[in-house]
């Protein structure tokens, strides 16, 4: 927690054991992070940096409330995850394009890989430039995996000179993925955050200690069901894996 003049609650702060022994043994090394505003009588955001695991379900990491989105209160909440986890070699972050996460992830993971949610910039290019072909185009430009394709898409971008200034002003390794310099896991979007904010949006009315404790008893339940379907299982692979695996083999 940090205080104000030593006397006023500033930020919160929380992460649950299982949850950092969990991400450092066998999540992959990404992190999707994202703030959302509280809806109680006391203002602020809640901070929330999640995961995916093996069987393509939410892994919640860490919590915090803050009095806003800035660099300071990201910073900080970002520094405690840190501390959590330590350095992790590939840690790819990915959230929209709020510069204050930009700032953050920079000087607390500096060596980490920071990626736009492509879902967003999609919006964003949506509001600026409205043209469906030229959504389309971008979509399959920011997808593909080898160079020459992008570069195909790129050439078909060419009728959309304002758009191409205001991709490559954001640069090609933040949201294309052929250029990005991480493994991101197929995680091309932050709707996993989004996804943890609707699940959180009643919690997020209540008093901040009643909100982490929600938090905890939602993990708490989670894992519990996870762990319990997982023991059923007589195969090491996920049920997600496995039904990929049985896809392709009708596919071959």
């Amino acid at each position: 927690m940090k205080l104000e003049d030593d006397t006023f609650f500033k930020y919160a702060f929380t992460a649950i054991g299982c949850s950092i022994r969990g991400f450092g043994s066998c999540i992959r090394p990404i992190l999707v992070v994202d703030g959302a505003h509280l809806k109680g009588k006391y203002r602020g955001v809640l901070l929330t940096a999640s995961s995916i695991d093996g069987n393509n379900q939410i892994y919640p990491l860490a919590f915090s409330v803050v009095d806003k989105e800035s660099d300071d209160s990201w910073t900080w909440f970002i520094e405690r995850v840190k501390i959590c986890i330590g350095d992790i070699n590939g840690l790819v972050f990915v959230s929209d394009r709020h510069q204050s996460i930009t700032n953050s992830v920079a000087t607390v993971f500096p060596d980490a890989a920071y990626v736009t949610c492509m879902h967003h910039l999609a919006m964003k290019l949506n509001e600026k430039f409205r043209n469906e072909g030229m959504q389309i185009t971008f979509s399959k430009a920011a997808k593909t995996f080898k160079v020459s394709k992008f570069r195909y898409y790129w050439g078909q971008l060419a009728g959309f000179p304002k758009v191409q200034k205001y991709l490559e002003d954001i640069g090609f390794d933040k949201w294309a993925r052929a250029y990005q310099p991480g493994i991101r896991y197929n995680q091309m979007t932050s709707n996993l955050a989004e996804s943890m904010n609707v699940v959180l949006v009643h919690a997020r009315a209540l008093p901040i200690t009643a909100l982490f404790e929600n938090c905890r008893a939602l993990l708490q339940q989670w894992f519990y069901e996870r762990r319990t379907a997982a023991s059923s299982r007589g195969i090491i692979l996920t049920e997600y894996v496995e039904n990929i695996l049985k896809k392709d083999e009708e596919r071959a």
